[in-house]
């Protein structure tokens, strides 16, 4: 997509704010982490990553179910690589996660709090501020861990 068409879904699907800035964020770190694949030799579709990264939280305050929202959306524009990613970027979607473009998508959205690429550790107690007891749960810890599983296995291919 270009940078237009993102703009373009971002005003007609109005978008606040300060969701554009976390998807841009979550985008800029996307294509960082994406080069760092590419520089060991692994075919990454980089492209497919940032875009989707750029319009992951376009449904976010509609409900719930923002990211299937938002993949049948792109899937309705023709956008099939971009949709596949945006649909796995859910906290619980770790286990559905299948090639290295989903887990670069899902791990890049999972380091940006806000606007602000913070470590995973601060990104889950920030997550734990703002959603209280339920924030801390056997699910939620369990997805914790196999989040810093993956971003174990992410340090081991690229490096820190």
């Amino acid at each position: 997509m270009t940078k237009e068409e993102i703009l373009k879904i971002y005003e007609e699907l109005q978008v606040p704010e300060n969701i554009i800035r976390h998807m841009k964020k979550v985008g800029e770190f996307a294509e960082e982490l994406a080069d760092k694949f590419i520089e060991k030799g692994f075919k990454i579709n980089k492209k497919s990553i940032t875009d989707a990264a750029k319009l992951h939280d376009v449904m976010r305050l509609s409900d719930k179910g923002h990211e299937k929202k938002m993949a049948e959306y792109l899937e309705s524009i023709d956008e099939k690589a971009v949709a596949k990613l945006v649909e796995k970027h859910g906290f619980f979607s770790i286990s559905d996660l299948e090639n290295w473009e989903e887990k670069i998508m899902y791990y890049s959205d999972k380091r940006v709090d806000e606007d602000e690429i913070v470590s995973l550790e601060e990104r889950f107690r920030r997550g734990e501020k703002r959603k209280g007891p339920k924030g801390n749960s056997d699910t939620v810890n369990k997805t914790k861990d196999q989040i810093r599983k993956l971003e174990k296995e992410i340090k081991e291919v690229v490096g820190d």
